[in-house]
């Protein structure tokens, strides 16, 4: 498993939700299942796995570079955000 600064790497996908607003999916390999968490954010999370693994030291999420459906959902993200800006 990647590791930056000590810390689990989770690969994710990024999601749209129908009625607005983003989040990424991330398989944890400890429970075996998806977690989710707000916002298209690359930082470092707050676990939501019940194994005491992650509970310590939480993860950072990584985008799937491989993903082109992420990559489609993440292009619709920035270009919202410049628009807001």
């Amino acid at each position: 498993m990647r590791r930056r600064n000590g810390v689990p790497v989770l690969l994710a996908t990024a999601h749209r939700y129908k009625g607005g607003g983003y989040y990424m999916k991330a398989w944890c390999p400890m429970c075996a299942g998806y977690h989710t968490h707000g916002g298209i954010d690359q930082s470092h999370r707050a676990s939501h796995c019940w194994t005491d693994v992650y509970k310590r030291t939480g993860y950072y999420l990584k985008l799937d570079p491989d993903d082109p459906e992420t990559a489609e959902i993440v292009k619709l993200y920035r270009k919202e955000q410049r628009a807001r800006d």
